[in-house]
């Protein structure tokens, strides 16, 4: 398994660079169930941030893009469950980040993380406002 950095995918969904767009799309043909690429969970969180500010994509397209994703053999993600509750279910409310950070709260056993965030408390479990 090879681990990959946000620009990879990136590049292998947009192709918008089409030398670095090739150069993904050449690994990623040698990409397999035996040997995928791995996608972290800070990785499925700055690519979100991306499409969204450089890309102009909302959840929805984020949503189909990962649902593809998730459903392939040549990759692994980190805390797939949860990435697939994510992008499988209603379109999600918000930013990514802010779902991830609540998720790994949890996972450490806290019992809600604490935000400023308003809309982050009204639409994310277990994110409540500090007031």
């Amino acid at each position: 398994m090879i681990g990959i950095d946000t620009n990879i995918l990136v590049r292998h969904l947009t192709r918008d660079d089409p030398q670095q767009s090739d150069v993904a799309e050449r690994f990623f043909r040698t990409r397999s169930s035996s040997d995928p690429a791995f996608v972290s969970l800070v990785v499925v969180t700055e690519f979100c941030w991306v499409m969204k500010k450089s890309y102009a994509y909302r959840n929805a397209q984020i949503c189909v893009s990962f649902q593809q994703l998730l459903r392939s053999d040549e990759f692994r993600f980190e805390d797939d469950d949860f990435l697939t509750t994510l992008f499988f279910g209603p379109v999600f409310r918000g930013d990514i980040a802010d779902y991830v950070i609540a998720h790994i709260a949890n996972k450490k056993g806290c019992t809600k993380t604490l935000t400023f965030d308003q809309a982050a408390a009204k639409n994310i479990p277990g994110m409540e406002l500090l007031a």
